[in-house]
């Protein structure tokens, strides 16, 4: 992706790319694999950290794919329902807050930022690589 914002072909694509991804990422991994460490850094938040942990808990396999799947849903259709004026428009974010934010953000960006930050995760998981590059 280059220095412009994103088309919405282009994050329509991405999300493809990430469900794709996810998919193969839930049917291949055992028990085990879900158990060792990821190569990520120390949490940040511990409530963060255990909060995932136990989301994990609760939502794997098939109901993970569900959820993900409906998130994936929903943003591909408000992004359709985003008039392209809307899309440019943006604002200030602060850049300490996201290795990935730029001082100002369009809203076509903040569409592309979930995918960007699926793959900046998905790079740290010590399961096998994503079938396709970062976005």
């Amino acid at each position: 992706m280059s220095g412009t914002s994103p088309t919405r072909g282009e994050i329509h694509d991405e999300l493809d790319r990430s469900r794709t991804d996810f998919h193969a990422l839930v049917a291949t991994a055992t028990p085990a694999d879900l158990r060792r460490p990821s190569s990520g850094t120390r949490p940040f938040h511990t409530i963060d950290y255990h909060s995932d942990r136990g989301a994990a808990r609760m939502s794997h396999g098939p109901r993970l794919i569900r959820w993900f799947d409906r998130t994936l849903d929903v943003l591909r259709t408000q992004l359709e329902a985003e008039p392209a004026a809307a899309l440019a428009c943006g604002m200030h974010v602060p850049v300490s807050w996201d290795p990935y934010f730029r001082d100002w953000t369009s809203l076509a960006e903040i569409y592309h930022d979930g995918t960007r930050h699926y793959y900046h995760h998905r790079q740290q998981l010590t399961l096998g690589r994503p079938s396709r590059g970062d976005p």
